[in-house]
């Protein structure tokens, strides 16, 4: 009936009614513009009404009844309600929702379905070709990304979501953090208009929009068009939408014409019209292969579109699925217009004009990257380094979808020729730059660039200049070094640990401030320490400075004054000059009579990677033997497990040498890590002043150490300088710098050396800073070298002397003490003034043990002066004629040991003249002192006639003894006293261990007993912990300690097996004792392994562990070991007060009081025993039938 009251309409020519339906969900502003739009179209043809939802569903406030609605309710619900009421009613509805299915044949849709706009974009990304891409949409319907899944399953796309009702600050923050760090540039919008619009806008800012990127913008999205060179589909007929009312308004004109272009007849349906419409026109289009847009490409206006013009509207046609066919235009943006360029009919794109591209490119966007240009200057050769760089930035940072590119300048020279050369890149225009160098060439680049208005970042391996560093002046500039004065910090700092006091400095007018800094770095250590270690500069303020100028054909002119340095016999130089100038200046010293040993050269820079090429051939060898042995104070490089891994990678990649391209490498890093940075903060990239500021920002690890800027200035802020020793390469005849440890700002020790430094004469033993031997040698110390054959005399004299010390132990213990036996003390008893000397052997041991172990200086100063300042230890700073006085000594130690022996041994004890008398009385009163506390000194003395590892020649007579350089080894009268010294050694060990424990046998009164078989242990260790602190100890500290570590545990293991004493503390005191010696072994090893310097850190741990072990001890004895050692108790007070108050006290209860003992409740007696009584009873029980007896 109603199908038939339209047709009637129609018929007749009368007007159709048309409702706009909207409700509280729609944006009213939206709903009449719209009506509006429809009525200035079709104004003549239809009645178009403005309705609420509510006039229409309720029939009683409906003032007439449509014959279309137009659902604009934007609700699921009411749309469901007017679906309803259009069945009853057989109303037609159109409806822009295009992702749901019609529920009628009176549902038609205004706009095409997802699958129609998938294909269109299917269409145009496979013309481009791309296979990679991103997709920006405001729809997160599982269904529709399903969909769009399938289409485009052969691409990789990256899928993100961007809400409509986002501001203008969203969409920049998303597609700076969340889009640019991706770093993909084809980029696909299907976002609404306004969307969309704002989503370009931040492209834009964010400097998106050049060459190489493409965008496409889908057909909902395409009246936001707002930048030049976007690509856009739309549905055809709603190419000149300029708004979202728009968009949908000239939709729904399309729609209306149809319905009044239609020819009815009234046996057919409304719906069976439209789909005979659609198939009869779709199959003129597909026999046509491309798209019928036959008013719209006759009017050459209509390409450019301007305005709403009706008149350029093509037919629209419709699906079986109530949509319209797939039939969309490409629009293309070019001079703030849309041009009409393309059509796509299901899926298949035409062109019909030239596409043009972001920074008006008119190629196709194909690249998934987003390219980012560097530019780099080469100096020194550091192309290699930088393009390393990238290699190893692309292999292991994340930003997948930025290809970073690099372009090298060669812009140094004048300023005509730098400003040619900058001109002509900045048609390759760069993000960063890595700069030259050397400073100079720094300032004039950042000069010219300048001019060119150009103020990306420069960033320089080096370009110490003063000037440079100041960051208002050149705030652009960045530099991975510290300057200069940095090194001259470090120089100083080393010779403190070196112990150096005597300095020659030289500099010229170039270096003037950085040696007048170093030089005042001196006086403020020096007013720091006052008289304890002060540095001096031997050489007068007229005799430092030289001409900068200065070359070797000079020499005859300042030949004087390299003479007068000479003659002040300091070793240590320290020159502040360039290269070469610094060469000529060595090569004058050794014209002027100074050799190797002379001198020891402190350079802040290389000295010996560009010898070869800065140096006339022929003055090398001089350089070499000056040289060789030097130590350079310079940023280190390829510094630790990470940069000996880099520095492995580049060698494998380039070959060849890597020095400076460390510096390269970290510089460019630097500029990398920004730019990253930079990027994932939503930043443009482009933004140079943005990029600076976070460059400044960035802490990282490079192959050099810590990286980062110091924020006051445009240095590296936490240097790692390497110390490094210039030493010869005899595979290639050449001189270079090994990197031996490291000064590091990041650490709280300054100074770890983790390689020795071989000197002069390839020693490990830091010379001193004065050529003069101390002692007053015969000879300058530059002749001194390390004597092979007399080291290795010392060792066969040291294995000769432990194996006889071993067979006489043996002889001693299997002749006279393997039968003695000592009984364990259980009775307490009167201790006795030998008991406390026993007592106090444990601490002359631990003292003597220590001392003989590593070198203890820089961890426990205290305990060195107290080894080393009392006959517990002999020092080895006595020299000289002071020398022979000791050793004659112990010689005549070892010459008393015999005559006691003669006298005790020989039947002299039946004399009872009193000379004999006294002699064997004082023989026993020294016969501890010597066979416990003189032990270690006198046989490390006997033992030093041997030390022999240096001389003046190859033979083994040039060698002389370390302490007293005067006599020669093995010449003239050297061999009688060698010869007396094993003859001493040889009789002076057994008697002393002999005499150890016949000491013990008979004092009987003595209650702490040694057992025999300890004493022999005891003495074999020793003397090898003697030999191996004469030997091993002079060419490897930490293998030094490492071996006391090892004899120590093996002594402690055989205490524990075996009680050295009879009583229980004793022992218990040893075995502390012992455990506190192995401490100090073992941290001392640890220092000379990793050298930590801060001996506060070192003196802490040692006797935080060491008052454990005391308290342990105190303890272990308070709860299991009794004392049985008494003292006398002194007279009780209480009697003092009964006789002042006048009582009688009889002088028998007096002594009576006195003998009392102070244990009376652990005896369990009333009475106290009389110890005169106590004295007859002895713990302590010989064998009746031992050697002793007889």
């Amino acid at each position: 009936m109603l199908i038939a009251l339209l047709l009637a309409k129609i018929c007749l020519a009368s007007q159709l009614t048309v409702g706009i339906v909207y409700s509280h969900f729609t944006d009213l502003d939206f709903a009449s513009n719209l009506t509006t739009l429809v009525k200035n179209n079709l104004e003549d043809e239809l009645e178009v009404n403005l309705m609420y939802f509510d006039s229409l569903l309720d029939e009683s406030k409906a003032k007439y009844s449509p014959d279309i609605i137009f659902d604009l309710t934007f609700s699921t619900t009411l749309s469901e309600w007017i679906k309803k009421f259009a069945e009853d009613k057989k109303i037609i509805i159109a409806s822009i929702h295009s992702d749901t299915q019609a529920h009628s044949d009176w549902e038609f849709f205004i706009h095409n379905s997802w699958k129609n706009q998938i294909e269109a974009l299917y269409g145009i990304i496979s013309y481009f070709n791309w296979q990679t891409f991103i997709v920006i949409s405001d729809d997160i319907s599982n269904k529709n990304s399903e969909m769009f899944s399938n289409y485009f399953k052969d691409k990789d796309y990256r899928w993100y979501f961007f809400s409509n009702g986002n501001n203008e600050n969203s969409a920049n923050l998303f597609i700076g953090k969340v889009i640019q760090p991706i770093g993909i540039r084809n980029i696909v919008l299907l976002n609404q208009g306004e969307s969309a619009k704002l989503l370009l806008k931040a492209l834009e800012e964010k400097s998106l929009l050049i060459n190489g990127t493409g965008i496409i913008v889908g057909s909902e999205g395409s009246w936001g068009l707002n930048s030049n060179g976007i690509i856009a589909y739309v549905e055809s007929g709603l190419e000149m939408a300029d708004s979202y009312y728009s968009y949908q308004g000239l939709a729904f004109i399309k729609f209306l014409k149809i319905i009044l272009n239609l020819e009815f007849s009234s046996d057919l349906s409304l719906f069976q019209k439209l789909n005979n419409y659609y198939s009869r026109e779709a199959e003129n289009l597909r026999k046509n292969r491309s798209p019928a847009l036959p008013d719209l490409l006759k009017n050459s206006s209509c390409y450019e579109i301007s305005s709403l013009k009706t008149d350029c509207l093509p037919p629209n046609l419709f699906a079986v699925d109530n949509h319209p066919i797939s039939n969309f235009t490409l629009l293309n943006t070019k001079n703030n217009q849309k041009i009409i360029s393309g059509n796509i009919f299901e899926g298949n794109l035409t062109t019909l004009a030239p596409l043009s591209f972001p920074g008006d490119s008119l190629i196709i966007p194909n690249s998934p990257f987003t390219y980012i240009n560097i530019w780099y200057d080469n100096g020194l050769g550091l192309s290699a380094g930088i393009l390393y760089t990238l290699f190893y930035w692309k292999s292991v940072h994340s930003l997948e979808g930025f290809e970073i590119a690099s372009t090298e300048l060669l812009c140094s020279g004048n300023t005509h020729h730098q400003n040619l050369c900058f001109s002509h890149a900045l048609s390759t225009p760069a993000v960063g730059f890595i700069t030259s160098l050397f400073s100079s060439e720094s300032v004039s680049f950042i000069h010219t660039l300048r001019s060119l208005n150009c103020s990306i970042p420069n960033v320089s391996p080096y370009s110490p200049s003063d000037a440079l560093q100041n960051k208002s002046d050149f705030p652009e500039f960045m530099t991975i070094m510290k300057d200069i004065k940095f090194n001259a910090k470090v120089m100083l700092d080393l010779a403190v640990v070196f112990r150096w006091q005597n300095f020659i400095v030289l500099y010229d007018d170039i270096n003037d401030l950085d040696c007048q800094y170093f030089i005042s770095l001196i006086e403020q250590f020096n007013m720091k320490t006052a008289t304890k270690f002060n540095i001096k500069i031997a050489n007068s303020p007229d005799m430092r400075k030289m001409n900068t100028t200065y070359t070797l054909d000079k020499y005859s002119q300042w030949k004087g004054w390299f003479k007068s340095l000479i003659s002040l016999n300091v070793r240590l130089y320290v020159i502040f000059l360039n290269v070469p100038s610094w060469y000529h200046v060595v090569e004058s010293f050794y014209d002027a009579g100074l050799r190797r040993g002379d001198a020891i050269f402190l350079s802040n820079g290389r000295v010996a990677y560009s010898l070869t090429w800065e140096t006339d051939t022929s003055q090398i060898s001089k350089l070499i033997e000056l040289l060789y042995g030097s130590v350079v104070v310079f940023h280190a490089e390829w510094f630790g497990e990470y940069g000996k891994k880099l520095e492995n990678g580049y060698l494998k990649e380039y070959g060849g040498s890597s020095v400076f391209s460390c510096y390269s490498f970290d510089a460019t890093m630097l500029l990398l890590h920004g730019i990253e940075f930079t990027i994932r903060q939503g930043q443009n990239i482009k933004d140079s002043q943005a990029l600076n500021i976070n460059m400044r920002k960035q802490k990282f690890l490079g192959c050099s150490g810590i990286i980062s800027i110091e924020s006051d200035g445009n240095q590296r802020s936490l240097p790692t300088i390497g110390i490094h020793n210039v030493r010869w390469d005899n595979s290639t005849q050449l001189l270079y710098e090994e990197l031996v440890g490291i000064y590091d700002t990041n650490s709280l020790q300054l100074i770890t050396l983790f390689q020795s430094i071989l000197w002069y004469d390839n020693s490990t033993i830091t010379p001193t800073d004065s050529i003069a031997y101390e002692n007053g040698c015969p000879f300058p110390e530059s002749k001194i070298y390390h004597s092979e054959k007399g080291a290795s005399i010392l060792y066969g004299i040291s294995v000769a002397i432990i194996a006889l010390v071993i067979v006489e132990s043996f002889f001693i213990w299997k002749k006279f003490l393997m039968r003695i036996n000592i009984e364990k003390l259980i009775v307490p008893a009167r201790i006795h003034f030998e008991d406390y000397f026993l007592m106090g052997i444990l601490a002359v041991d631990f003292f003597q043990f220590i001392s003989q172990g590593p070198g203890i200086i820089e961890l426990n100063v205290w305990l060195s002066k107290i080894c080393n300042y009392s006959l517990i230890n002999f020092n080895s700073s006595i020299a000289g004629d002071m020398y022979w006085v000791y050793l004659c000594s112990a010689m005549s130690i070892s010459c008393y040991l015999v005559f006691t022996a003669f006298i005790l041994f020989f039947g002299f004890n039946n004399f009872e003249i009193w000379i004999v008398r006294y002699i064997r009385n004082i023989a026993l009163f020294l016969m501890p002192i010597i066979g416990y506390v003189l032990f270690v000194p006198v046989v490390t003395i006997l033992l030093s006639i041997f030390e022999c590892d240096k001389g003046i020649g190859s033979n083994i007579s040039d060698s002389f003894i370390k302490y007293d350089c005067t006599v020669y080894c093995w010449k003239h009268n050297y061999s009688v006293w060698a010869v007396l010294s094993i003859i001493s050694m040889t009789v002076f060990i057994p008697l002393a261990l002999f005499f150890r424990n016949y000491y013990e046998n008979i004092n009987s009164h003595i209650n702490i007993k040694t057992r025999p078989i300890f004493i022999i242990e005891k003495t074999v260790f020793q003397v090898i912990i003697i030999i191996m602190n004469k030997t091993v100890k002079n060419y490897d500290e930490a293998l030094h300690g490492l071996c006391c570590v090892i004899l120590l545990t093996m002594l402690i293991f055989l205490c524990f097996k075996s009680s050295p004493y009879n009583y229980g503390r004793m022992n218990c005191w040893l075995i502390i004792s012992y455990f506190a010696i192995l401490w100090n072994f073992i941290l001392s090893s640890l220092y000379w392994l990793i050298r930590f310097d801060n001996w506060i850190v070192w003196f802490i741990i040692e006797w935080l562990v060491w008052l454990l072990l005391i308290i342990a001890g105190i303890i272990y004895q308070w709860k299991l070991l009794p004392s049985l050692l008494l003292t006398d108790k002194g007279i009780d007070i209480a009697i003092f007060l009964k006789f002042g108050l006048g009582s009688q006290i009889s002088a028998k209860e007096i002594n009576k009081m006195k003998k009392e003992t102070v244990d009376n409740n652990y005896l369990g007696i009333s009475k106290t025993p009389n110890f005169d009584e106590m004295s007859n009873v002895s713990s302590y029980r010989l064998n009746q039938h031992s050697d002793f007896d007889n």
